[in-house]
């Protein structure tokens, strides 16, 4: 199961759970584990995925009118499309590239 998580609430959990600013060995020095997790890829970015939402909408929904108001919409497969492209391929980018997948290794070996 993929999930999201809250980068700065693991990170407080874990100086809870450890009383410390805890840092792992990257080679021969040592990294803090907030400045690593800073500099992580972002997994998914809301705000994109609501830009583009909106952008789709804006440029290429479909017009319904009620009475005297009238909105655009996008399909629903649409908008699971943006959402599963989570925001990271630019502003109307979701359809034109694949996003790469996450490298996962294990720091430890």
């Amino acid at each position: 199961m993929k999930r999201l998580i809250e980068a700065n609430v693991l990170l407080k959990n874990i100086i809870n759970k450890f009383g410390c600013k805890p840092f792992i060995e990257v080679g021969n020095t040592y990294e803090y584990l907030d400045k690593i997790i800073a500099e992580a890829q972002t997994a998914f970015d809301i705000d994109k995925v609501l830009d583009q939402i909106e952008d789709y909408g804006k440029y290429k929904g479909v017009l319904m009118c009620d009475d005297e108001k009238c909105e655009r919409y996008i399909p629903v497969s649409m908008a699971k499309q943006i959402v599963r492209g989570k925001g990271l391929g630019g502003v109307l980018g979701y359809l034109e590239k694949e996003i790469p997948s996450t490298h996962i290794c294990d720091i430890n070996k």
